[in-house]
């Protein structure tokens, strides 16, 4: 599927919770704001100063390089709509669609 995929399915193998980051979220606790500050300081530590806000720009800008449509990308990215009321009626994209569009942005995993 993925390196995301295969990292997360490693990670809940590996929890001892039902949370895999139970620093940051449990059953009565929820503290986004600090797992948000710790991947921003990790990411500028290690990726040259850039933030969270720089991976989200340079995803819609690869579903945009896809021809991926406004409104999935704006359903993929979790951003509002600009094309009006009538974008969010229904149910939105069926998930293979979604599907669809998020594995042409995968990384491939191996080198071969």
């Amino acid at each position: 599927m993925g390196q995301a995929y295969d990292a997360l399915t490693l990670m809940w193998k590996t929890s001892d919770t039902a949370f895999i980051f139970p620093k940051y979220v449990s059953e009565n606790f929820s503290n986004l704001e600090y797992a948000q500050k710790n991947f921003n300081t990790w990411l500028k530590k290690n990726y040259d100063g850039r933030t969270s806000h720089c991976l989200r720009h340079t995803f819609r800008d690869q579903l945009r390089t896809m021809e991926c449509p406004i409104e999935l990308i704006d359903q993929i990215g979790g951003w509002r709509t600009i094309n009006g009321a009538g974008t969010r009626y229904g149910n939105g994209y069926p998930m293979e669609v979604l599907r669809k569009y998020m594995e042409m942005t995968a990384i491939p995993t191996d080198a071969s």
